[in-house]
C-alpha cells in the first residue's frame, strides 16, 4: 500500500523495496507547484522597459530527503544501481500516483550515516540522505485514464487524490472506435493524440477528421485527398498530431516507415482540449491514444 509523502517509484522500484522512507526537510515538506521557467523578452530599443513575447517550462527538478534506519550492504548496492548517473525512467509519487513523470539522476545519491553490526554481526547503516532527480520534459503522463483501473487494495489512498485527478470513475463511453468518439481530457494542458485508420489494398477511405464540443462547434478540422496504399505492409494508416506525420503501420502496429502526407490538403494538426470533446470521421477510426498531461 502506499503511504503519503513518505514513499516513491523510480523505474518501476518503490522505495520500500530500497528500505528507506521520503522525509520532510525539518518540520515541513516543501514542493514547488510549477516546472522551472524561463521568459522570452527583448529589450526596449531606444526606450524604456522590456517587451515580453512567452513563458517557457525547461524543467522540473525533485530532491528528495530520505532517512534509513537498517540499510544493509546488499540494499547500499542496490541504491547505487539503481540511481547510477545513467538511470532514467518513471517518477511517481505515493501521494499521486496518477502522474508520472520522466526522469534521469541529476546528481549522486548523498548519504549520511553511522555503520553497525546487527545481531548476525552483518553491517547495516542508519542515517539519512538526498536523492536529486530531474524531468527534462516538465510535465507528468497519466498512470491510467480511469479510476476503476487503480487497485483498491494497493492504491488505498485513492480517494484522497481522486478529485484533484479529474479522472473519470471509468472508461464508459470514452476512447472507443468508430466514426464518431468521445473524448475526455481532465488534465491541466491540451495534449497530442495518434490515431489509427485502417488501411485496404485499395488505400484509406479517410477523407475528414473533425473535433467538435458538445454544442457542435467546431474545434479542429483535418481534410484529406483519396488516400491510396503506397505499401503493401500498410495495414494502418496513423496520424500522429506531436510530429504532424502521417504514417503507415503494418497489422502488428509497427512503423513501416511509409509517409502519406502528401494526402494532407487542409486544415492543422490539433490538440485535443480540456474537458469533453467529440472527435469525428468519415470513416471507422480504429484506435485513438492520448495522454493527459499534469504540471
Amino acid at each position: 500500500m502506499l503511504i503519503d509523502f513518505c514513499g516513491f517509484t523510480f523505474n518501476g522500484i518503490h522505495s520500500s523495496e530500497l528500505n528507506i522512507t521520503r522525509v520532510s526537510s525539518g518540520s515541513r515538506y516543501n514542493e514547488n507547484l510549477g516546472a522551472v521557467f524561463q521568459d522570452k523578452t527583448a529589450q526596449v530599443e531606444g526606450g524604456d522597459g522590456t517587451l515580453f513575447w512567452n513563458s517557457y517550462y525547461s524543467n522540473k527538478p525533485f530532491s528528495f530527503q530520505i532517512a534509513y534506519d537498517s540499510l544493509t550492504e546488499a540494499q547500499l548496492r542496490k541504491l547505487r544501481q539503481v540511481f547510477c548517473a545513467k538511470a532514467m525512467g518513471e517518477l511517481i509519487l505515493d501521494e499521486t500516483p496518477y502522474k508520472a513523470y520522466t526522469v534521469k539522476v541529476q546528481a549522486p545519491v548523498q548519504l549520511s550515516y553511522l555503520c553497525f553490526d546487527d545481531v548476525n554481526k552483518n553491517r547495516v547503516y542508519k542515517g539519512e540522505g538526498t536523492i536529486s532527480l530531474i524531468a527534462y520534459y516538465p510535465y507528468a503522463k497519466s498512470v491510467h485514464k480511469f479510476l476503476n483501473e487503480f487497485n483498491d487494495y494497493f492504491y488505498s489512498n485513492k480517494y484522497e487524490w481522486a478529485d484533484a485527478s479529474g479522472l473519470a470513475r471509468v472508461k464508459g463511453l470514452y476512447d472507443g472506435t468508430g466514426e464518431d468518439i468521445k473524448l475526455y481530457n481532465p488534465g491541466d494542458l491540451v495534449t497530442d493524440w495518434q490515431a489509427f485508420y485502417t488501411m485496404t489494398s485499395g488505400g484509406c477511405a479517410l477523407t475528414t477528421i473533425t473535433l467538435s464540443d458538445d454544442a457542435g462547434h467546431t474545434m479542429g478540422h483535418m481534410a484529406f485527398s483519396s488516400i491510396s496504399r503506397k505499401n503493401n505492409n500498410d495495414a494502418y494508416l496513423r496520424l500522429n498530431s506531436r510530429t504532424e506525420l502521417i504514417e503507415g503501420y503494418d497489422s502488428n502496429k509497427v512503423p513501416t516507415g511509409t509517409l502519406y502526407n502528401e494526402f494532407f490538403i487542409a486544415g492543422e494538426f490539433f490538440k485535443i482540449p480540456l474537458g469533453e470533446s467529440n472527435f469525428e470521421s468519415n470513416t471507422a477510426c480504429a484506435e485513438i491514444k492520448y495522454n493527459y498531461l499534469y504540471y
